[in-house]
């Protein structure tokens, strides 16, 4: 699944010109209200994979 994940977020990615730092989870973005995807997703691994492709 996350290799699929980084594999939408390279093609998202070169189809609207987004850097690797803009790749981000909501949670980040909007502290209050989402705790989504949990504590248990690993966003340094997502732009690690997303850098290998």
């Amino acid at each position: 699944m996350m290799n699929g994940l980084a594999g939408l977020c390279r093609a998202l990615m070169g189809s609207f010109a987004i850097p690797l730092a803009q790749v981000t989870a909501h949670r980040k973005v909007d502290v209050g209200l989402t705790a989504c995807p949990g504590r248990h997703f690993d966003l340094d691994d997502l732009r690690r994979r997303i850098e290998a492709g």
